[in-house]
């Protein structure tokens, strides 16, 4: 029995899958290398993004916290611009106790030159106890005269005597209680 081998043949189809084989490893190496490539540059985008991220990440701690000192700041002024407006109806509503005393003062010691102003009580009824010593009882009429002129009555809605003592210590003074009420 003979075989017969046709070597042209053979080679033919030999060529043909050393060309296949080739073309597919040239397939293969580029494939390899573009994935090579592509994770190259995916690392290099991950590491970036990351950066950006962590970058962004603290500049919104950043910003957290200068807007937490930014809201205590405005909760310090809010409290403030409260406080002021509360001591602005205080003001209001208090009686002016200054301008009380010194009406006071400028009336009382000159009804007559031995009377000393002694405690004053001011309530915000504008309304005031004042204790007056006198070194005798010529003083305390000369006093009592002043308190039935105009002047004096322009200035007060109500003078009332409340008490009148004598102390009889070495300087013999007169105590007078006056209960007055200011005008307006």
């Amino acid at each position: 029995m003979e075989i017969t081998i046709n070597l042209l043949q053979q080679e033919k189809n030999y060529k043909r899958i050393e060309n296949f084989l080739h073309i597919a490893r040239m397939i293969v190496i580029l494939f390899g290398a573009a994935t090579f490539i592509a994770l190259i540059v995916i690392f290099l985008l991950k590491r970036n993004i990351s950066q950006l991220v962590d970058s962004k990440s603290s500049r919104k701690e950043q910003l957290l916290t200068e807007l937490n000192q930014v809201q205590d700041l405005e909760a310090k002024v809010l409290l403030l611009n409260q406080k002021t407006q509360l001591m602005n109806q205080i003001v209001i509503q208090e009686p002016h106790y200054l301008d009380y005393y010194n009406t006071l003062k400028r009336y009382l010691p000159l009804a007559t030159n031995s009377a000393q102003l002694g405690t004053i009580t001011l309530d915000s009824k504008k309304s005031a106890q004042v204790q007056i010593e006198f070194a005798g009882i010529i003083p305390l009429s000369e006093f009592l005269g002043r308190i039935e002129e105009d002047d004096f009555k322009n200035s007060f809605k109500l003078a009332q005597i409340s008490r009148i003592s004598f102390s009889e210590s070495v300087d013999e003074q007169l105590k007078l209680t006056l209960n007055v009420t200011f005008n307006e």
